[in-house]
């Protein structure tokens, strides 16, 4: 089969009726899981090596 062939047979479910409602279900759910201002996710272990070299860099400048 086609992939457009299938995009448009995807697409036409989610424009109307229960194909709609789906769809704004499972959008409010991913809006709601994933938010667009959430922080990036660190690694605790790179965040506390970046924070001991800029210490390690603060205290060498000012001594």
């Amino acid at each position: 089969m086609d992939i457009n062939t299938l995009m448009a047979q995807l697409t036409e479910f989610f424009s109307h009726g229960i194909g709609r409602i789906i769809g704004d279900v499972l959008r409010v759910l991913y809006h709601f899981l994933y938010p667009a201002n959430a922080e990036a996710p660190r690694v605790p272990e790179a965040a506390d090596a970046a924070k001991a070299v800029a210490e390690t860099t603060t205290e060498a400048t000012t001594a």
